[in-house]
């Protein structure tokens, strides 16, 4: 069995939402998706990584992609 990649799952979401989501989205799509409840940690982490690799932003509380 392939092993879930939450960051991806992530940047998908970010990617279909131009005008960006909370951490609350996120993580509901992440539950939904997987099967697991995550914490709100765990998910800045994915996000903190993801931002320092200049992929996300956060702009007043939204996750948008660092592309546009």
């Amino acid at each position: 069995m392939e092993k879930f990649d939450e960051k991806k799952a992530i940047l998908k979401l970010i990617l279909s939402n131009k005008k960006g989501v909370t951490k609350e989205n996120i993580i509901e799509y992440l539950d939904y998706i997987n099967k697991v409840r995550y914490s709100d940690n765990e998910v800045e982490v994915f996000l903190t990584d993801l931002n320092g690799q200049n992929k996300v932003k956060n702009i007043e509380g939204f996750w948008v992609s660092s592309k546009e």
